[in-house]
């Protein structure tokens, strides 16, 4: 435990200016106690050991024990190695880390901040490398062209544009060794990353203090579905953070790719989307715009491995901008807009987890409007059709914990421990509604709704035999109010010699009871289901051009008829 009297590491105080330094003298560097401090008093040093440095009057070489502790540099003396005698808070400092063979300690690690420097030095070559490991992410850096070899471009924004990296050769650096030496302490030079490129000169002040947020927020936090920062490059005109390269693309694009999750999917991402919700409380942190297009999936293929992104509107709970509105309309809980933050910074993420929950049970979000302004003031009423035909088809027990997570009332809404508690997260998959219906259904007249609504694209999808040889037919839509697919109907069948058929009058009964839908000539094949073998069922899609629509209020679904 840390004891009251322990310095703790506070906000970074580099502010990525090109001014001249500020004016500090070299004996300030160092922050001495005011009164006695022993090691006890603060958190298990990560990582010590003996370094040297340059005595201030006859710079002969003076030894001291130093230790990392979170954010913080200590050192002692060797005689008193429980007694600190100063600290620093490597947030504000500048490292650079160099090699001179000419010296008796060849290894150096320069802190800078202002005008005042530190210089520490060994002779040990692998214990150089170790200090690397440990400062490289809780300091300034400045050898980012050095170290980094750019791919490509990958991303881009207003501040700037997103690299994907690789570490460069040995023989681009001397900061690092060859690849045959210490391998095991220094990360393997194929691994990419995504270097995060900023133009110091499109800063204004709010998006500096924005970043400034991101990047302390980012180095508390040490989750695998979180986004990893591991370094930041202060260079003249750039800012470069380097971080996670996550391959698998974001959820939004997965979603709008298949329509919606069933129930036994959602549960898998939900559960997975609130654990991370809960770290981010442990830890007294508010992410305040969670969406799916800031979540990414690290394997494309696993809905479980999603990787939260994007901390700029972030916040502590103790910071006063908790209860700033901010985030994206459609996700931001009622109490930020409509000012009346009651101080439960916990239940702001649950309710942005209820919207998404939503998002992927039907494919919509549960506020809608022509423009972001009726979305935003459908968003702060918080009402919720939950008899709509949306959710007419999801079960009991889900639409429970949706409306949980969906409560207006922060003082009546679920907790994000409450939720991971839910009878849903304890169903068997086969327990949980496919959210779908079934073949037998009457396949009502679409066309009213369909001469009502703008939409864009009808799709059926026939996918391949699952492992208990069921196929699943979904018939898909795309409404540009949406801003994704919502499915209209879906049918299942045993996976027999009658399933070519099958789909054939299934298509031909959705076109006869639907005129305003006439099937392409020509049906399009998108490829084999990556499961599927070559005697199962390839997948293809059918598209139904819409006639012309008018400009009405956007209305999801028709209501099916009985079983």
């Amino acid at each position: 435990m840390i004891a009251t009297a322990c310095p703790k590491p506070g906000p970074s105080q580099f502010d990525f200016s090109d001014g001249p330094p500020k004016k500090s003298s070299r004996c300030g560097t160092w922050i001495k106690p005011k009164k006695l401090m022993q090691l006890e008093d603060f958190q298990k040093p990560e990582f010590s050991s003996v370094l040297w440095k340059k005595g201030k009057t006859f710079h002969l070489w003076v030894s001291r024990k130093y230790y990392l502790c979170q954010n913080l540099l200590l050192y002692t003396t060797q005689k008193k190695p429980n007694i600190i005698k100063g600290y620093i808070d490597l947030n504000a400092f500048r490292c650079g880390f160099s090699t001179t063979y000419d010296s008796s300690k060849p290894f150096t690690m320069t802190f800078k901040r202002d005008q005042a420097v530190i210089n520490l030095h060994t002779d040990d070559r692998k214990l150089f490398y170790i200090w690397q490991k440990y400062l490289r992410p809780r300091v300034l850096l400045t050898d980012f062209k050095l170290r980094y070899s750019s791919h490509e471009i990958i991303g881009q924004g207003g501040n700037g544009k997103v690299h994907l990296v690789q570490e460069a050769g040995a023989s681009t650096s001397n900061s690092f060794p060859k690849k045959d030496d210490v391998k095991s302490l220094v990360d393997s030079s194929n691994i990419l990353y995504a270097a995060k490129v900023i133009d110091k000169k499109s800063l204004k002040p709010n998006s500096k203090q924005a970043l400034l947020n991101e990047i302390n927020i980012l180095r508390s936090l040490d989750h695998p579905n979180v986004i990893k920062l591991y370094e930041i490059h202060d260079l003249e005109n750039e800012i470069c953070l380097v971080m996670d390269f996550v391959k698998g693309g974001e959820l939004l694009k997965k979603l709008n790719s298949r329509g919606l999750y069933s129930e036994a999917e959602c549960a898998i991402i939900l559960k997975s989307l609130l654990q991370i919700v809960l770290y981010l409380q442990c830890k007294g942190i508010a992410h305040k715009d969670l969406k799916l297009e800031n979540i990414l999936l690290e394997d494309p293929s696993d809905i479980s491995s999603l990787v939260l992104i994007d901390f700029g509107l972030a916040s502590t709970f103790n910071s006063e901008t908790i209860s700033k509105s901010c985030g994206t309309p459609g996700y931001i809980a009622p109490e930020l807009l409509n000012k009346t933050f009651n101080n439960l910074p916990e239940k702001i993420d649950v309710f942005s987890v209820g919207c998404i929950f939503h998002k992927l049970l039907t494919g919509n979000s549960p506020f809608y409007g022509l423009n972001l302004k009726e979305v935003a003031k459908a968003n702060g009423e918080g009402n919720v059709n939950y008899n709509s035909i949306a959710l007419s088809f999801i079960s009991p027990c889900a639409k429970n914990l949706l409306q949980r997570l969906l409560e207006k009332d922060p003082l009546k809404r679920c907790s994000a421990k409450e939720a991971l508690d839910h009878e849903f997260f304890l169903m068997r998959p086969d327990e949980l509604a496919e959210n779908v219906i079934t073949i037998d259904r009457v396949i009502p007249d679409l066309s009213p709704i369909l001469h009502t609504q703008r939409w864009k694209d009808v799709k059926l999808q026939i996918s391949p035999p699952n492992s208990k040889g069921m196929i699943t037919q979904t018939i898909t839509s795309f409404s540009p109010f949406s801003g994704g697919h919502c499915r209209v109907q879906s049918a299942k069948s045993n996976n027999n010699e009658n399933d070519a058929t099958l789909a054939s009058d299934y298509t031909k009964t959705f076109v006869q009871t639907n005129p305003s839908l006439v099937l392409s000539s020509k049906a399009r094949q998108v490829g084999v289901h990556p499961d599927a073998t070559n005697t199962q069922q390839e997948k293809k899609h059918f598209s139904f051009p819409l006639h012309k629509t008018t400009d009405q209020s956007f209305n999801l679904f028709t209501k099916g008829k009985g079983e």
